[in-house]
C-alpha cells in the first residue's frame, strides 16, 4: 500500500508533458524527440510522395522519398533501441536495408540509363501510352517496331 501512495505522490511531482511522453527524467526528452523526428521524416517522405505523384498525375517516387526514408528509419531505430522495444527495432531495421537498397539502385550503378529504362521519358522520346516496360518488350519483339524504331 506504502508503494502504491509513493506512486501517486510521484506522478503528482511529474510535470503532464513527461507523463504525455512517458519519461521519467528530463533528459530523455530528447531521446522522445529523436523519435519523434523520426516520425516527422516518415510524414514528410509520404507528403512528397503524394505532391510528386500530384504533379505527374501517376504513382512516382522521387530519389528524396528514399532519403527520408533513411534519416526517419535511423532515427526511429535509435529510438527504438533506447526504449528496448523489440517490435520497432526489428520493424525500422528491415526497412532500413530496403531503403539503401533502393538509394543504391538510384546512385551506386556507374552505367548510363537507356531511355527504354528511364521511368519518365520524355513524350516527343516514345510512343504515346508506352511504359518503358512495353518499350523494352516492344524493341525486342521483331514484329513490333519499339519508340526507335
Amino acid at each position: 500500500m506504502f508503494d502504491l501512495l509513493l506512486l501517486a505522490e510521484s506522478a503528482e511531482a511529474t510535470p503532464g508533458w513527461m507523463r504525455l511522453l512517458n519519461i521519467n527524467h528530463g533528459w530523455e526528452a530528447a531521446w522522445v524527440g529523436l523519435g519523434l523526428g523520426g516520425q516527422f521524416m516518415f510524414f514528410c517522405r509520404m507528403g512528397l510522395q503524394w505532391i510528386a505523384s500530384e504533379r505527374k498525375g501517376q504513382s512516382v517516387v522521387p530519389p528524396a522519398f528514399w532519403w527520408f526514408s533513411v534519416v526517419g528509419a535511423s532515427m526511429l531505430l535509435g529510438y527504438f533501441i533506447w526504449r528496448w522495444d523489440i517490435v520497432g527495432m526489428l520493424g525500422q531495421s528491415f526497412g532500413f536495408l530496403v531503403y539503401w537498397r533502393n538509394i543504391y539502385f538510384i546512385y551506386g550503378r556507374n552505367q548510363p540509363v537507356s531511355i527504354a529504362d528511364d521511368v519518365d521519358p520524355e513524350p516527343e522520346l516514345a510512343e504515346p501510352h508506352m511504359t518503358a516496360r512495353t518499350a523494352r518488350t516492344a524493341r525486342n519483339r521483331p514484329d513490333r517496331a519499339g519508340p526507335s524504331g
